[in-house]
């Protein structure tokens, strides 16, 4: 194997999106761990963001959906001015709390109706696993993949509240990532 430009096999490489891969590999081991996580686990109820005037699209959201790219909200990373477009989420600094901005984006279809490339999605399924775990997602991927594959370490983006965010951009050496 040869490496150009400065890089080498012990660096970090930005996965870019291919890191989305990091929501389904957590799921099936918290799940296989025990934990009372499943593709069926409802998103707003799980986040406590549900209540009697929430949108039925919304309630009957479950975590299969934004795994799938097909939560029905209002995002398109294909769109530059949609509400939930990664850039226009993760760009702002006016509100630090992404999770509560994504909660608050309109549904435009039916959950699983159609899948729209969105990155928020993973953000949002990896915030539905760390609510249901109760445990903070890179930790949780450490202690159920990181540390049985033998990585030897990655970094992934924090939202500005300290929250793993799963949409995109962690880092890990090309072997490690060929593990997921």
């Amino acid at each position: 194997v040869e490496y150009f430009f400065g890089e080498h096999a012990d660096k970090p490489h930005d996965t870019r999106s291919a890191s989305k891969t990091i929501l389904p590999v957590v799921l099936g081991a918290a799940m296989h761990a025990g934990f009372k996580v499943s593709p069926e686990t409802p998103v707003y109820a799980t986040l406590g963001a549900a209540s009697a005037a929430l949108e039925p699209r919304k309630r009957d959201m479950k975590l299969r959906h934004p795994l799938t790219m097909a939560s029905g909200l209002d995002c398109d990373d294909n769109g530059d001015t949609r509400p939930g477009n990664e850039d226009v989420l993760t760009e702002q600094d006016t509100n630090p709390d992404w999770t509560g901005m994504v909660l608050e984006l309109k549904t435009l279809r039916d959950p699983g109706e159609k899948a729209v490339y969105c990155s928020i999605n993973s953000f949002l399924g990896g915030e539905v696993v760390r609510r249901a775990t109760g445990r903070w997602i890179p930790e949780l991927l450490w202690d159920l993949a990181g540390q049985p594959l033998e990585m030897q370490g990655y970094s992934i983006q924090l939202s500005p509240l300290g929250e793993g965010y799963l949409g995109g951009g962690a880092y890990f050496r090309p072997r490690d990532f060929m593990k997921l």
